[in-house]
């Protein structure tokens, strides 16, 4: 975890070439949990079922939510489209993310020059 951290920083544009090297050591000294969480997040869909997202570390793949009746039945899986994003457009304190229709998912997409979009994807159940 400590070297995923650490290549992201690297990665950064505009970084410094030495930047990184001295958090190394302070990342690889500091206290870390013996195990990741396992959930990432919780969302309700408008007919009340829900999506559990598990837990995914920075920089790989999102794994496919984990879909729940209310009733706590197990309704399947669904993956999320590459690239769309479940966290609010950046500047933006209106609150949107994440929504979940009866037949559509919103979300934010971002182009190759970082631009973001708001998508919305059909649900065909």
């Amino acid at each position: 975890m400590v070297e995923v951290s650490i290549s992201m920083i690297r990665g950064v544009e505009g970084m410094p070439a030495g930047a990184g090297e001295g958090l190394s050591r302070s990342m690889h000294e500091s206290p870390t949990a013996s195990t990741l969480p396992a959930l990432q997040s919780l969302h309700f869909d408008a007919a009340g079922n829900l999506w559990v997202e598990p837990y995914s570390l920075p920089g790989t793949d999102l794994p496919p939510f984990q879909v729940y009746s209310p009733e706590g039945a197990w309704l399947g899986t669904i993956a999320m489209p590459p690239g769309l994003s479940l966290e609010p457009p950046s500047g933006l304190q209106l609150g949107i993310g994440l929504e979940i229709g009866d037949d559509y998912i919103l979300g934010v997409w971002r182009d190759e020059l970082d631009v973001e979009y708001v998508r919305m994807y059909a649900l065909e159940k």
